[in-house]
């Protein structure tokens, strides 16, 4: 199966990759109105310093807060994503959902679907009516920014640590001038409900990395973070496949693709 990534997302969004691995794969291109997103522009430049170590740890706290090392968890939220060298590829308020359970989980994105069990990968594209099968998958590993490339980020990497106060939330911004894989890396994070609010990466473009126009921009919004997951609420391998590997009940007349 020939896979169409539509954003090259770098280390330091992994989340988004991770989130979306599975379903962008599947995705086939389509057209969607472009998105126009307000993209940072100045922050106050901070360089690193030994002295902030402990902003770096108050950073790596927050980081912490997001449940992945958990034996469960279920994350809810919005995608917005904007490509400006194809808009075909912008998503705008894209509803997400991913709860896992052990090495069970559950991932749906905007109009697809992913279901893994003790033995087989389901995967669904409502809108072009298809449906991918194999052996189950493990878990691709998630992280917002592992601790030692936070700090190699700031101590080798060019980028600079700003934190701003709004209220109860915190914005952490890491950015750099000179990094050809992400210009901006924004964390919100609410102190009232002790939880990370949104992430916003901002990416260069390799053919005008000095044109900020042209970066490609992904931000996540969580509704929910939580470590419990009850998979049951959701569409199961049962509910798709029959005990001889057909396709049932209302997907029985989408396509049936084999890993």
């Amino acid at each position: 199966m020939k896979t169409t990534t539509y954003l090259k997302l770098s280390a330091c969004i992994a989340l988004v990759a991770a989130l979306s691995a599975t379903a962008l794969s599947m995705r086939q291109k389509q057209n969607h109105s472009p998105i126009v997103m307000k993209t940072p522009s100045v922050f106050p430049q901070i360089p690193y310093r030994a002295a902030d170590t402990a902003e770096i740890r108050k950073l790596d706290s927050v980081l912490l807060t997001l449940p992945l090392d958990a034996p469960a968890m279920t994350i809810e939220g919005t995608a917005d994503l904007h490509d400006p060298s194809n808009s075909s590829n912008d998503q705008k308020d894209t509803r997400f959902v991913f709860a896992k359970e052990g090495h069970k989980y559950f991932y749906r994105f905007g109009s697809e679907e992913s279901i893994n069990s003790d033995k087989i990968f389901v995967g669904i594209n409502y809108q072009t009516k298809a449906v991918f099968t194999g052996l189950s998958k493990e878990l691709i590993r998630i992280n917002l920014v592992d601790r030692g490339q936070l700090q190699s980020m700031l101590r080798e990497g060019g980028f600079y640590l700003n934190i701003n106060r709004e209220g109860a939330r915190e914005i952490f911004t890491l950015s750099s001038d000179t990094n050809p894989f992400c210009r901006i890396y924004q964390l919100t994070f609410d102190k009232t409900s002790k939880s990370i609010k949104s992430v916003f990466n901002s990416i260069p473009d390799e053919k005008f990395a000095a044109d900020r126009s042209k970066d490609r921009t992904v931000r996540i919004n969580f509704s929910t973070i939580t470590t419990v997951a009850v998979l049951t609420k959701y569409p199961q391998t049962k509910e798709v496949l029959d005990e001889q590997g057909k396709l049932r009940g209302r997907f029985a007349g989408f396509k049936l693709v084999k890993l």
